[in-house]
């Protein structure tokens, strides 16, 4: 495991900024004790994670795709390992704020929906038994 984080760190070291490098390190180091909580051994997390040095082009590409459109966290970064295995995700606050924007964004429209139907609910309460009243005078 140690000889992978080396190989991570040399890959990363100077390639990205240093809050990136630290997100980047504490990000695998708690992936990594989080899978072998679960029963995974060293070998299965680094064979599932694949090459550190891998991991490291994908974080310093996604860096430089960031940079060119002004957006900021980091993608995907997947293996060809041939097994479907993905690397987990590191989500940025740019991923967070779009989640809480969705979620807020389904509470407002359900608040208007709720504000409509209680603001029209008692109108049409109040006009169908009348218009069904009229119909019953005109004789139609």
């Amino acid at each position: 495991m140690e000889q992978f984080f080396k190989e991570l760190e040399d890959a990363l070291k100077g390639e990205v900024s240093e809050y990136e490098y630290t997100d980047s390190m504490t990000y695998y180091r708690d992936y990594f004790r989080e899978q072998m909580s679960m029963g995974k051994s060293e070998d299965e997390v680094i064979k599932q994670l694949g090459s550190p040095r891998l991991i490291a082009k994908s974080i310093i590409d996604a860096r430089g795709s960031e940079e060119e459109s002004g957006r900021s966290g980091y993608y995907d970064n997947t293996t060809d390992s041939g097994d479907n295995n993905t690397n987990p995700v590191s989500y940025g606050q740019n991923t967070i704020m779009k989640k809480l924007g969705g979620i807020l964004t389904i509470i407002l429209i359900l608040l208007l929906v709720g504000f409509v139907l209680r603001a029209v609910l008692p109108l049409i309460l109040i006009i169908v038994p009348v218009l069904l009243i009229v119909r019953l005078f005109r004789g139609e």
